[in-house]
């Protein structure tokens, strides 16, 4: 499938009879002279993917709601996270893959099943002097032939953090296979950020594969040293917004975090879990 779409209309996707690993977003902006210009922020762009069944009527949100909270699910302490912020010549591209936890879970959509994608990209995504008239966005699967034989589905939930709070306490549920905490906005360095951080982390679930207590008790410092970790292959990489799970599907999860200062509305736990459909 491949479409293209204006910026700031609503934008319905429905696609069939594909084995989808992924949806790639192609975006053109234009100035009235039809000349690139820059990224403001992919906060401004809201997106909804879901899976549904026609015929038993069943609905599995992929996500919903704003694609820099799509992004940091997908692609926090990855080296690639640097690039979906880079402008390539005249475009920006984001790849939103149908993984987690290193499984590739292709959708195969034939009969009833069908993936419906909802999307819109306002203007203020962009810099000023973007035309409406000259931009628009090209949306792609791509295809496999490999086989998703567990039908796994990723599935991204937001826990927003009360504002004005020194420590929260939440539960994440089961079959988490990764969890982000967003201190600031998407692509501002960690170590510079005056965003609110957590100074102790715990995090306790129970271990899908032999039904055994995991328990994460961490520092700050900690927490940070595991972000570099995870970046070693590329020691350049800079730290954003951190991890503070990521590995085999833990069941009956909750976290207690204390704050080295007041939560702010931009906090919020962002997990990754996976689903059968």
């Amino acid at each position: 499938m491949q479409n293209n779409f204006k910026l700031g209309v609503n934008h319905k996707e429905i696609i069939k009879n594909e084995n989808v690993k992924g949806i790639l977003l192609t975006f053109y902006p234009r100035n009235t002279t039809d000349q690139s210009v820059g990224l403001n922020s992919f906060s401004k762009t809201s997106i909804k993917i879901e899976l549904r069944n026609s015929k038993t009527k069943r609905k599995i949100q992929f996500f919903s709601g704003y694609l820099d909270g799509l992004i940091e699910a997908l692609y926090a302490q990855e080296t690639l996270y640097e690039s979906v912020f880079e402008q390539l010549n005249d475009r920006y591209q984001v790849y939103i893959p149908f993984a987690a936890s290193g499984m590739i879970t292709p959708l195969h959509l034939k009969d009833d099943i069908e993936l419906v994608v909802d999307i819109n990209v306002d203007p203020t995504t962009f810099s000023t002097g973007i035309s409406k008239t000259t931009s628009y966005v090209e949306i792609e699967t791509t295809v496999t032939t490999n086989v998703n034989h567990n039908r796994y589905f990723p599935v991204i939930t937001e826990y927003p953090i009360e504002s004005g709070k020194n420590s929260a306490t939440e539960t994440l549920g089961s079959d988490i296979v990764k969890a982000v905490f967003i201190v600031d906005n998407s692509f501002i360095d960690y170590s510079s950020s005056s965003g609110t951080k957590i100074s102790n982390l715990n995090l306790t679930g129970l271990k899908k594969s032999d039904l055994t207590t995991y328990n994460k008790n961490v520092s700050e410092n900690l927490l940070f040293n595991q972000q570099r970790l995870m970046l070693a292959v590329n020691p350049d990489s800079t730290v954003y917004n951190p991890v503070i799970y990521i590995g085999e599907p833990l069941d009956n999860v909750s976290v207690d975090l204390q704050f080295n200062q007041a939560s702010t509305p931009l906090n919020k736990i962002i997990t990754v879990k996976l689903e059968n459909y």
